[in-house]
């Protein structure tokens, strides 16, 4: 029997010693003492070990320098970022001829930005949001088509007229087009220059929400330009080039227009500011003025999925030239009728903006950023002067215009303009 006392009795090497094991971290649970072989556990460990180093190894590089979706610039998470580039057959161009122009001259030097979108996921809300939606996809070289709606010029343009606003709108919006008549679309506000407000959309189909409603809604109104066209948001590109046509050869004719202002239905604008800037700012409607907020070096969307695809024969640069970004353009009427005159030389894609930019691109217009063309969503707070400083309030609807146009007026009594 093994007495608890180590007098009279040699330790064996083969023998474990617990405290020295203790001491020097379980190492012997790994190594045999006496083989010094790994034991078992000490092999399980290692394959563990081994399995994991194999798996780093096979992991995507690149994967780890990618940003997350939060570390979007301001234009919040901007549905064009995609990963894409299948081939596809090419399409009919009917009557418009593509422009063909390299990104650059062979040898140059490439321009990296320093984050690529087309590299980023599809965010699942903009995938979500599409699916919901079930718009079809935009047709925007299916032009030109039948108008079946104009405006009436003798209630839009008697003489001169400084400033027209041109709004994309869709059929279902009718309070919101009688929220923008009686708000900051009617002439109750005090502005110096000569206005007026037409809304362009596409055709009601059957499938139309609250068609009677809409239909009746819309019976004796003066300010709508209809085409022939799908009535979705997505098909601002063709809705912009059925208001050009029209602009161009039915109103400038009858009309002595000055500047033209294109819009989206659901943002607020300061009539009286917006008046005030371009007198001050553009007051030479000869010039080729084409501004708002300049957006540089746009990517076209390349994954066929996306509603806003732009197809490699369309458009093969890997970058757009510099462009105003939507939801707001201002233009003079030189710069309107020269992009009008170019029209036929540029293919039209779904990126309604890119578009715009792709045709002053071909009539030599330079875009002109103006800092005042920032969007800015409703906040309301007890400053006295909120609104009226302000040149427009973004994503709002029928009751947030209401509420912002009734402390616009209250403003006005005591702010300065």
């Amino acid at each position: 029997m093994r007495h608890s006392s180590n007098y009279g009795y040699q330790k064996k090497d083969d023998d474990y010693d617990v405290s020295s094991s203790t001491s020097r971290g379980y190492l012997y649970l790994v190594f045999n003492n006496t083989t010094k072989r790994p034991t078992r556990l000490g092999w399980i460990i290692m394959v563990i070990i081994g399995l994991i180093i194999w798996h780093n190894i096979q992991e995507d590089p690149g994967a780890k320098d990618q940003p997350d979706t939060d570390d979007f610039d301001d234009r919040e998470i901007n549905p064009r970022f995609r990963i894409m580039d299948p081939a596809i057959p090419n399409p009919q161009l009917g009557e418009f001829l593509a422009v063909r122009q390299k990104n650059m001259a062979k040898g140059a030097k490439v321009e990296v930005p320093v984050f690529d979108p087309n590299k980023h996921p599809v965010p699942k809300r903009v995938i979500e949001e599409q699916r919901r939606e079930k718009h079809e996809r935009p047709k925007p070289k299916d032009y030109p088509v039948m108008v079946l709606n104009r405006p009436d010029i003798n209630s839009i343009c008697q003489g001169d007229l400084d400033l027209l606003f041109i709004v994309d709108s869709v059929a279902p919006d009718m309070r919101m087009r009688a929220a923008t008549r009686k708000t900051w679309a009617s002439k109750s506000l005090p502005v110096s220059s000569t206005w007026s407000v037409i809304f362009v959309m596409g055709r009601l189909d059957k499938n139309t929400p609250r068609v009677v409603a809409i239909q009746r809604a819309d019976a004796n109104a003066t300010d709508i330009l209809r085409g022939d066209l799908d009535d979705s948001p997505h098909e601002g590109t063709r809705k912009f080039m059925l208001a050009m046509d029209w602009v161009i050869g039915d109103l400038v004719p009858a009309c002595n227009i000055k500047h033209i202002i294109y819009t989206k239905q659901r943002i607020f604008l300061n009539v009286p500011l917006l008046a005030k800037l371009i007198q001050k700012e553009y007051p030479n409607p000869e010039e080729a003025t084409y501004a708002g907020k300049l957006l540089r070096k746009d990517v076209p969307v390349r994954d066929v999925n996306d509603l806003n695809y732009v197809p490699p024969e369309d458009f093969d640069r890997d970058f757009f030239p510099h462009i105003i970004s939507k939801p707001v353009y201002l233009f003079s009427v030189t710069a309107y009728r020269k992009m009008y005159d170019v029209k036929r030389y540029v293919t039209p894609i779904a990126m309604e903006d890119a578009y715009v930019g792709l045709l002053a691109e071909q009539a030599h217009i330079t875009p002109t950023h103006n800092s005042h063309f920032e969007m800015m969503k409703m906040s309301v707070n007890n400053e006295k002067c909120n609104f009226i400083h302000r040149y427009f309030v973004y994503d709002t609807n029928s009751k947030d215009m209401r509420t912002i146009f009734i402390k616009f007026v209250e403003e006005l009594k005591h702010c300065p303009l």
